[in-house]
């Protein structure tokens, strides 16, 4: 019998622990019946916290299921797979608890660990030995979202959500199969290399690990191929049929076709044997993963079979492509130089937004518990905005989402929950953190393994403070803290490379580096708000006010370390409230305000100050690896505080997913080049007038009447840069006004 996959999202029962009468190991199956994916955290997650501290429940709570199991899997290998639990997992299957790992996972002394930590990736639990198969089996998990100091991450501005928020399923396989256990994952890697920077050939890798769970020795044939694909699933949205930019019918083959074959493989395994088995291809000039334009994949298909019968099969999609990201130069007049990005060796441009998981705030909010219309919804949004870089902060997302990333051509930055805080290496906590800490790292890289679109690992964000091993603040801002980070830095790199040797790794800064020649990372990006975060910054601006000046700064003063590496940036921004506005100045300018909450939530000021800054990374930071704004969709945040508490309104899009800002427009009229768009901008007065598009021409009517003549965005007129989408009149009289485009 083949693997067969059986979801489990539907009726558990749920309760926090301290909800539930006293009880010895497991609770009294009862509770409140839900559906996966599932959090309690989705509506005071978002309800802002009083001075600023979180108090959204972190708590232990229990999921409870009867579940019937077919008594034609006896016999089977049975796994149970979770999409992601916040933040630690324990499993019980019949009164009886199931060991996660047989050995000290973790290095916390457990002979035998029987929890999951991590709130972000996937994970299993074999429970061959626990199912009884013909007869109703009662599952109980026991969820624990309570900080602790193993468990990253410590600090951060969002929320770390308790629950089962990515679903639960079961999977039966034949004693004799792929590896269902290897990190979360089935232990077969495919890795596709660009021969050398000269060729257009790919060595193409396929290992795999065969287990042999049976009691019997099984003699079985390991077979892998490289196919074109038989299907491409367009993204199930309105917005991106319409408007997709590449032919849907040339992304597969009708019925498939077999490119190659790699070489078969016979194994005779003993009972409980594992075998690794290893082949490679030489691939000459693949269609390749080209992005936007055409993010073409092939699929890989593995089959174990005995007598030509198939025991199990594992299938993935994989895109064929290399990238370049080239140190930049300083000259000996201090100019920068080269740099960049190139994609398949043609320069391309990674310009995009950061993007959290969760979704909505108050009543109606979902939290991390999202689906696949969520997530098709939030891809839409994006695919409109024009972008070609989404960086997923600040910990692992799902496949799913990421799917949808592969399949549109949207380059992404992934990386590891660890946000603001470390324990400190001299504390005892330490050992236990790194050790976790690499856990969730290796679960991300191997889970993720596969997807195109991901380009670097993220090594963490804002490294800024140590903690001790009472849990309070040791540091605080002070950048000497930072060089405890070092250490981290040089284990996690090391680690992020023996597990993917193909991608580059990264990293986000908080505002300057201090001691970065102990940092170890391919590249690095910096978390920028000029503009915004201005009172009392000076110091960690090195001075400068402008993107362009903070930038330079810090790269001359990585060479000033020698410790020179791609630059880029990772977040800008400011928050923007729908519904509260500034006047435009008569030459075009808009002020933050200095009157609160004025200078807080204005969207006339935020679409300003996205202008400015993305007019300095346009025009003068050639030289930067990518950068990305903070951030595409609200996210909760329970510890703010302002017009939305319990909300970071840094978004182009409001915390619906569906309310765009004028900012979101200003990035389309730059990014969006296939639906021609005109979008006026809110502002308190109308005798200015400022507008977004991407068309050629505009002109303006008031009343019906054409006020003045057609004007371009390049208007010599104009305070705004040209070539960027900005449109802007000024003395306009009174009246209902509209404007028109012209191509």
């Amino acid at each position: 019998m083949s693997r067969t996959i059986i979801h489990l999202n539907q009726n558990w029962l749920f309760a926090k622990e301290r909800d539930l009468p006293i009880f010895d190991s497991i609770p009294p199956f009862q509770g409140t019946t839900v559906d996966l994916p599932h959090t309690w955290n989705a509506q005071d997650g978002s309800d802002g916290a009083p001075g600023g501290i979180p108090n959204y429940d972190r708590t232990r709570a229990w999921y409870q299921k009867k579940l019937y199991i077919d008594p034609a899997l006896n016999g089977e290998k049975l796994i149970l797979n979770f999409g992601a639990v916040g933040t630690a997992c324990e499993l019980y299957v019949n009164e009886l608890q199931v060991p996660f790992a047989t050995y000290d996972l973790y290095g916390l002394g457990h002979p035998i660990e029987y929890r999951h930590r991590g709130g972000f990736s996937g994970f299993r639990f074999d429970v061959t030995e626990f199912i009884r198969c013909g007869e109703d089996n009662y599952i109980a998990v026991l969820v624990d979202n309570t900080k602790v100091p193993e468990i990253a991450p410590l600090n951060g501005d969002f929320n770390c959500q308790g629950g089962l928020y990515r679903g639960v399923s079961l999977i039966a396989a034949d004693p004799v199969h792929f590896d269902l256990n290897d990190d979360g994952t089935d232990g077969v890697f495919i890795t596709a290399q660009k021969v050398d920077d000269s060729s257009a050939d790919f060595h193409v890798d396929a290992r795999a690990v065969i287990v042999n769970d049976s009691k019997d020795t099984r003699t079985v044939t390991v077979r892998f191929s490289l196919e074109e694909p038989s299907r491409f699933d367009v993204p199930d949205h309105p917005y991106i049929k319409r408007y997709l930019r590449f032919d849907p019918e040339s992304m597969y083959t009708p019925g498939g076709r077999t490119v190659q074959d790699f070489s078969a493989t016979e194994m005779t395994l003993a009972p409980g044997e594992r075998r690794e088995y290893r082949q490679e291809i030489y691939v000459q000039f693949p269609r390749l993963w080209q992005g936007l334009d055409d993010p073409y994949q092939y699929t890989v298909k593995g089959r174990i079979t005995q007598n030509d019968t198939a025991l199990d099969t594992w299938e993935t999609f994989i895109g064929f492509r290399s990238y370049q990201m080239p140190t930049p130069q300083v000259t000996e007049t201090g100019e920068i130089t080269g740099g960049g990005f190139y994609l398949n060796g043609k320069q391309y441009l990674l310009h995009g937004a950061c993007k959290h998981q969760d979704w909505g705030r108050g009543e109606n909010a979902l939290g991390y518990a999202i689906g696949e219309k969520e997530m098709l919804s939030d891809a839409a949004n994006i695919y409109e905005s024009g972008l070609s870089f989404l960086r997923l902060a600040h910990y692992q997302h799902s496949n799913e989402e990421i799917d949808l990333y592969d399949r549109l051509g949207i380059c992404v930055w992934s990386e590891v929950g660890v946000v603001d805080e470390i324990i400190s290496p001299a504390d005892p906590n330490y050992k236990a953190f790194m050790a976790v800490t690499q856990a969730q790292l290796t679960e991300l890289i191997k889970q993720q393994y596969h997807h195109p679109s991901i380009l670097v690992w993220g090594l963490g964000n804002e490294l800024r403070r140590e903690m001790t091993g009472d849990f309070q603040r040791a540091a605080g801002d002070d950048p000497d803290s930072q060089d405890l980070a070092a250490d981290y830095h040089r284990r996690m790199n090391a680690l992020a490379h023996d597990l993917d040797p193909t991608r580059k790794t990264t990293y986000a800064a908080f505002c300057l580096f201090h001691r970065t020649q102990d940092w170890e990372s391919d590249s690095a990006s910096m978390n920028l708000y000029p503009y915004w975060y201005v009172n009392g910054m000076e110091k960690w601006y090195m001075h400068e006010s402008s993107m362009e000046g903070i930038m330079t700064a810090d790269f001359h003063a990585l060479k000033g370390m020698q410790s020179m590496k791609p630059l880029g940036i990772s977040e800008y921004g400011c928050g923007g409230e729908v519904g509260f506005l500034r006047p435009m100045e008569s030459d075009g300018t808009v002020t933050a305000g200095t009157d609160y909450p004025d200078w807080q939530w204005s969207t006339t000021f935020q679409a300003y100050l996205h202008e400015k800054i993305y007019d300095e990374i346009v025009h003068k930071l050639p030289w930067i690896w990518s950068s990305a704004l903070w951030q595409m969709f609200d996210s909760a945040s329970d510890k703010k505080q302002g017009g939305l508490p319990g909300t970071n309104d840094k978004g182009l899009i409001s915390f619906d997913h569906q309310t765009k800002k004028d900012a979101f427009y200003f990035y389309k009229a730059n990014w969006n080049r296939f639906e021609p768009f005109i979008h006026i901008v809110a502002a308190e007065n109308m005798d200015v007038v400022r507008a977004y598009s991407n068309y050629r021409l505009l002109q303006l009517y008031v009343d019906d009447v054409p006020f003045g003549e057609p004007v371009s965005d390049a208007h010599p007129d104009s305070p705004v840069p040209g070539g960027m989408g900005i449109f802007l009149w000024r003395n306009v009289k009174k009246g209902r006004i509209r404007v028109q485009g012209r191509m």
